[in-house]
């Protein structure tokens, strides 16, 4: 049986009219950017912060008019980039399967990023994601989640999946997934290869954003119930 590879539809977040779709982007084998923000990293290279110790230590080095981004890519076997306008892009090889980290610091504003994924274990599949933690240190230190996005956390990132991930996003209010963050996550576009149209998993697959980054100063603990979704311009 010949088979074709199928461009899935982008899977658009938007009101009102379409966005324009982001500029093809190429994705080399190696890191193109800098991550190198925190005092985690050196040579290159970043640990990343635990999880289990609560908030963990102060940040430093962060400059006035920027605040500091966690990017944390997960488990998996896949091969991932994440592309960062105007700072380049962090890959990720397949051989590298625990979860790596990079930190950048970034001004209000807004801020296109790109996640790239592409299988290549097949009997895993493909499996792609990407947390961002915002940084806060008043009256903390606090990390904010901006955004979660996973597909193929404990399977192959497959349509189903994805479709539902779109759809727990577009519920979000205003696009925050923590209100006591400075964060909304807008324009999200999704589309993915797939070898023939009743196959749901995918070979590969794209998520694109927009991080828009508030300039006002966090301070209540993540997830407070007297926080509010920004709604403030920068």
């Amino acid at each position: 049986m010949t088979r074709t590879l199928l461009r899935a539809l982008p899977l658009l977040l938007a009101a009102g009219c379409t966005p324009p779709p982001p500029a093809k982007l190429t994705f080399p084998a190696r890191t193109t950017l800098t991550p190198g923000a925190s005092a985690r990293c050196s040579g290159g290279r970043c640990e990343c912060r635990s999880l289990e110790a609560a908030e963990g230590q102060a940040e430093e080095g962060i400059a006035p008019g920027q605040k500091r981004f966690e990017f944390r890519l997960p488990r998996t076997p896949s091969a991932l980039w994440v592309s960062v306008e105007g700072r380049g892009v962090f890959y990720k090889p397949p051989e590298q399967v625990l979860p790596v980290c990079f930190y950048l610091d970034l001004p209000p504003g807004e801020h296109r990023v790109t996640v790239h994924a592409e299988r290549k274990d097949l009997e895993v599949g493909l499996q792609s994601g990407l947390t961002i933690y915002e940084y806060g240190a008043k009256e903390g230190p606090h990390w904010y989640r901006a955004l979660e996005f996973v597909c193929g956390g404990v399977g192959k990132c497959e349509k189903p999946g994805m479709q539902q991930w779109v759809a727990e996003q577009r519920r979000l209010p205003r696009g925050v997934l923590d209100p006591c963050g400075s964060t909304m996550i807008r324009g999200v576009q999704v589309s993915g290869t797939r070898e023939e149209r009743l196959l749901t998993e995918y070979l590969d697959v794209d998520l694109s954003l927009t991080m828009k980054i508030y300039g006002f100063e966090t301070f209540r603990q993540p997830g407070s119930a007297e926080c509010r979704a920004p709604v403030k311009n920068l």
